[in-house]
């Protein structure tokens, strides 16, 4: 969420620009009309990185928790993948499985994505180059040898809801509640990421 503006005070005089204020958000009114006719909803504002892959509908189940890669199961991308892509070459496919999480660029985090595997193309042996397709076509554009994960996900962490729809794109998304969220955490919301 950005907000933009300047603070200012009221003063007999008229209004006076104020240097170095700190501003808090206590409240959040969706509408312009339900200024008028309600009172404020607590600011439970969670920014997410990427943006949404897709549209999210209101009271959809979103959680916390950790995907810690698998260690010495690391794998690369064979060739470069564009955003808008679902479809990756990765250098092997051993234990990767369908609804498994893999996380693209993990060095780069400006770059990373966690994506589901939809399906694993069969014609060829696991330890060699295989195509994947993952459930959401990507965020960002990957180099070639682009680190791909094997993630281990934990979602044990308490679970709230959507209280407005969210649309493919948008970073920022108001929940019922933002205990158990913090900085750097991953987000499972409905039945992916």
């Amino acid at each position: 969420m950005i907000i933009q503006g300047r603070v200012v005070e009221q003063s007999k005089s008229g209004l006076i620009p104020v240097t170095g204020a700190s501003v808090r958000v206590s409240g959040i009114w969706r509408t312009l009309s339900s200024v008028v006719n309600r009172s404020a909803a607590p600011p439970h504002v969670l920014n997410v990185h990427p943006p949404l892959y897709g549209d999210r509908e209101k009271e959809v189940p979103c959680q916390s928790g950790d995907v810690n890669p698998v260690k010495g199961d690391k794998k690369a991308l064979m060739s470069p993948a564009v955003r808008g892509t679902a479809r990756l070459l990765l250098s092997n496919v051993t234990h990767l499985k369908p609804k498994g999480l893999i996380r693209i660029d993990g060095i780069r985090p400006g770059r990373s994505e966690v994506l589901a595997i939809s399906s694993i193309d069969k014609h060829s042996a696991s330890d060699q180059p295989t195509w994947v397709t993952l459930d959401w076509p990507l965020a960002f554009d990957h180099q070639a040898e682009a680190s791909i994960e094997r993630l281990d996900p934990q979602w044990e962490r308490p679970q709230h809801t959507l209280v407005l729809d969210g649309h493919q794109g948008e970073s920022c998304m108001l929940l019922d509640s933002i205990e158990g969220f913090g900085a750097d955490v991953y987000i499972k919301i409905g039945d992916g990421l």
